[in-house]
């Protein structure tokens, strides 16, 4: 949800969007390590 507000203001702004891809995707990094540990 908040991912996705803060997009809305960066739509047309290369570096902006570069950093939101990045946030994203240590974001479900971090689930799918979480995950992982607890099917461990």
């Amino acid at each position: 949800m908040i991912i996705k507000t803060m997009g809305k203001g960066c739509k047309f702004n290369p570096e902006c969007k570069k950093r939101l891809i990045r946030q994203h995707l240590i974001f479900i990094l971090t689930i799918v390590k979480k995950y992982l540990n607890l099917a461990l």
